[in-house]
């Protein structure tokens, strides 16, 4: 998701939700599209959507709640080194708390 709320998304039966954080994976996966009628993808599915279109990929990480940021970080980095991604992707984040835990952290 793009950011912390789900305008972006044509999502139906939120029952109030408006956060992406209220919802399970499932939920948004069922229930939820882009607005160009694309499905909801996980980081990993986009990457494996997109294999071999890029030579790299830029991604930056929101960081919506500085206390969850370590285990944000660390599923992002499994899921890069899962995929051997290692020399492809490139991480960013325009959270001082997200670049300082990748300057810290990221590590091949």
């Amino acid at each position: 998701m793009h950011g912390p709320d789900i305008g972006r998304t044509q999502c139906k039966r939120g029952e109030g939700k408006k956060m992406v954080v209220d919802f399970t994976l499932k939920e948004l996966k069922d229930n939820c599209t882009l607005f160009n009628g694309e499905p909801v993808l996980t980081l990993a599915e986009a990457f494996q959507k997109t294999e071999g279109m890029f030579q790299y990929y830029f991604v930056d990480i929101k960081v919506e709640n500085d206390e969850k940021i370590e285990q944000q970080m660390q599923e992002i980095f499994d899921t890069v080194k899962k995929l051997k991604l290692q020399d492809k992707a490139i991480l960013s984040s325009y959270s001082i708390t997200g670049n300082q835990y990748l300057a810290d952290h990221a590590k091949g």
